[in-house]
């Protein structure tokens, strides 16, 4: 049983819900977290990430922006937003909240990958192809997508 007014324990319940893809738990205890501490940014960012994984992109977007509202210099939210932005295939908002969020914190290797993949979906492939590098450099992930682009490029 979690102590009633503990909004970290809340929070990090609903990160291990969804984590296990439990969106819906996961959702309710951020929103009991927000609701001990509406302060507290990264609560909206991670409910924001959470609307994001269940399809529901407006409603992460507005978490999202609140996030940044109350902590402009949390990465997350805007990692989380820029995956927002890339969602509804606004792949340059996607880039300049990746362009944020890397300019805080430029060792993100996988937001580099996905900075690249925005880059990839708006044709300038040098540059995809430099995010893709630095993301591997970095040790981060690949989706499959920016793997069969690197294959390519190779094979040319």
């Amino acid at each position: 049983m979690l102590a009633p007014h503990h909004a970290t324990a809340w929070n990090n319940r609903g990160l291990a819900r969804q984590e296990k893809g439990e969106l819906d738990g996961a959702l309710a205890d951020f929103g009991r977290a927000i609701a001990i501490n509406p302060q507290q940014a990264a609560f909206r960012s991670n409910i924001g990430k959470a609307w994001l994984l269940k399809g529901e992109t407006l409603r992460a977007l507005n978490d999202l922006n609140q996030a940044l509202a109350l902590d402009p210099k949390l990465a997350d939210a805007w990692i989380n937003r820029g995956a927002a932005w890339f969602t509804k295939r606004d792949f340059t908002r996607a880039i300049a909240d990746f362009d944020e969020a890397l300019r805080l914190n430029p060792r993100l290797a996988d937001t580099y990958g996905n900075r690249g993949l925005a880059w990839l979906m708006l044709g300038n492939l040098a540059k995809a192809q430099a995010d893709f590098a630095r993301c591997r450099a970095l040790g981060g992930t690949l989706t499959p997508e920016a793997e069969r682009f690197l294959r390519e490029i190779k094979r040319r």
